[in-house]
């Protein structure tokens, strides 16, 4: 479904992206790891036209998004939701225009429909009767579900995940992998995770990818990535501080 190749960023006098290559199959979690400052991040706001990388290539099924004008760019994020690290929910709006805030800007929707969807997308991640609430009202796990019911009320092909489980405790990151993986289970989505943390990566993968210097240097799937000779694989997913990956 997406093909990334020869991918190539620069901030400066920083090179982040060198090259890196990627696919991801249709119907797959491909949850991406490496170290803070890696380039993770930046690799999804490349995919969704946020970022204008240096020179490679991003292809969505037959199309390569980076040669697409801004109009075309615009029609591959409505196919896209993406679910970002802290939840970026707009404290001013209640749950539901929260929820409601991508359909009422790029659909020709009517008010009664727009808050059908919210309820059902807010139920599908096990919320219900919050709408009236804000976001300074709910808790930390609480506004990440609201968050993926946003990123999902679109109806979308790819959902990308920002370190879907930073900043809450482990039993609710546990629950968020578990809402990750019935949201792929329910839903006819492609996903992009990146994160540093193995336990949801380990939980949520189909394949995992390491990042590593600006490239992918392995890929495999979660009983392929545990048992890997890769020493800068194995150092990492062992949280070790001796290894190949420099500690600087």
């Amino acid at each position: 479904m997406i093909r990334i190749r020869n991918l190539h960023k620069r901030f400066g006098s920083k090179m982040v992206l060198r090259g890196l290559n990627l696919e991801i199959q249709p119907g797959e979690t491909m949850v991406i790891i490496g170290r803070s400052g890696e380039g993770k991040s930046v690799l999804l706001k490349c995919i969704l036209s946020l970022i204008e990388p240096d020179r490679g290539e991003i292809w969505f099924n037959q199309e390569n998004i980076l040669a697409l004008k801004e109009s075309g760019r615009a029609r591959f994020r409505q196919r896209c939701g993406m679910l970002f690290q802290g939840g970026a929910l707009f404290d001013s709006l209640t749950i539901e225009e929260n929820v409601g805030f991508g359909l009422r800007r790029m659909k020709n929707y009517g008010e009664e429909r727009i808050r059908k969807i919210v309820r059902e997308k807010l139920a599908l991640v096990g919320l219900k009767e919050i709408e009236h609430l804000y976001p300074a009202e709910l808790s930390g796990g609480m506004k990440k579900r609201v968050a993926l019911a946003r990123a999902i009320a679109l109806d979308p092909e790819i959902i990308l995940y920002d370190e879907p489980t930073t900043g809450v405790d482990p039993i609710m990151a546990d629950a968020i992998n578990e809402l990750i993986n019935e949201m792929n289970r329910k839903l006819p989505v492609s996903s992009i995770a990146v994160t540093h943390d193995m336990v949801s990566a380990y939980k949520i993968a189909d394949r995992i990818a390491l990042l590593h210097q600006g490239r992918i240097v392995e890929v495999g799937t979660p009983a392929q990535i545990k048992r890997t000779c890769n020493p800068l694989v194995r150092q990492f997913v062992t949280g070790s501080a001796h290894g190949p990956i420099s500690l600087i």
